[in-house]
């Protein structure tokens, strides 16, 4: 990714890129085993609409994410020390929530998009404008504030009621006493993460300055659509390839190892067969996902789709344009 630079203006268009790339990817069909345009909301128990629904009503937090990040940089604050993220993802789950009748949708595209349009609007105001020089802030970014922060993250997961967290021993999102335990030890952001790092996806992007997103989904993402690959395909491809390289988080959560790593095995196969990219591929992708989705949702790869929407993300504010 050398030479590639990040292309926003404002913190404003951070946020409407974040909006368009959560837009895009939950729009692609026919993305295996999530809602879509054309999926059967039947089988999925939510409709493409609710899904809309909440991205509009998250998407003036992303744009607080970003002015945040601007205004601690421009402002002379170490963002580490002066930066608070916290109240950006709380808004942005209660919004997604409150919404639409759903509950929770669209957790994973909040606790990945808004930490990367944090990092986007502190670039703004630093000199230099690298890719790389984006993922050094989201690391900085991801390292920031202070146990209210994390008050206000626990505090947005717990407002979307996500299913299949389980218990740990320590710094525990579902217990009663969650503020009080935060507040005594000092949580950070990386405490909060670390803890489930080597199981779940998301954890890891944020305990790695978001690896996948920057060393993967991007890169392929940018070349698909460099060779000349549409928006949709490109997104839908990018998807099953990741979910053929790594078995997904949710699917884990919901059903266990064994579950995840078969579902990932179909993907391979589809990606093996051309997926988006050839005709027998296609046919392949579209009976995967109607596979996965007569599962009524205990076979959703949705971090899988989490992952993609954060490199979508990065693959509009360095240059690509719909």
């Amino acid at each position: 990714m050398a030479g590639l630079d990040v292309r926003v203006a404002s913190p404003a268009e951070a946020g409407r890129f974040c909006t368009l790339a959560s837009l895009l990817e939950v729009s692609a069909s026919p993305k295996p085993g999530n809602v879509h345009r054309f999926s059967d909301p039947s089988l999925h128990g939510k409709t493409y609409e609710q899904f809309l629904s909440a991205i509009v009503a998250m998407s003036p937090h992303f744009t607080k994410a970003a002015d945040t990040g601007f205004r601690c940089v421009v402002g002379g604050n170490s963002i580490e020390q002066g930066l608070h993220m916290g109240p950006a993802i709380k808004g942005a789950c209660e919004a997604m929530v409150a919404s639409q009748r759903a509950g929770n949708l669209l957790l994973g595209h909040v606790l990945l998009l808004v930490p990367l349009a944090t990092a986007t609007g502190a670039i703004l105001g630093v000199r230099g404008r690298s890719i790389a020089q984006l993922r050094s802030l989201v690391g900085q970014v991801t390292r920031s504030g202070d146990a209210s922060d994390v008050t206000a993250l626990y505090e947005g997961i717990r407002s979307c009621n996500p299913g299949g967290l389980g218990n740990v021993e320590a710094l525990d999102v579902t217990s009663p006493r969650f503020r009080e335990e935060l507040l005594a030890r000092k949580a950070t952001f990386q405490d909060a993460f670390s803890i489930n790092k080597e199981t779940d996806a998301i954890c890891r992007e944020w305990t790695s300055s978001f690896e996948t997103t920057f060393t993967w989904t991007l890169p392929r993402l940018l070349g698909l659509v460099q060779s000349g690959v549409g928006i949709n395909d490109a997104i839908v491809q990018a998807f099953v390839e990741l979910l053929a390289r790594q078995p997904d988080s949710l699917i884990k959560r919901k059903n266990g190892d064994a579950a995840a790593v078969r579902v990932s095995d179909q993907a391979r196969l589809v990606v093996e067969a051309g997926g988006m990219l050839s005709d027998a591929g296609r046919a392949k992708v579209r009976a995967l996902d109607e596979e996965l989705a007569s599962a009524r949702g205990k076979l959703n790869p949705g971090t899988t789709a989490d992952l993609v929407a954060a490199g979508v993300y990065l693959l509009l504010a360095t240059g690509t344009r719909t």
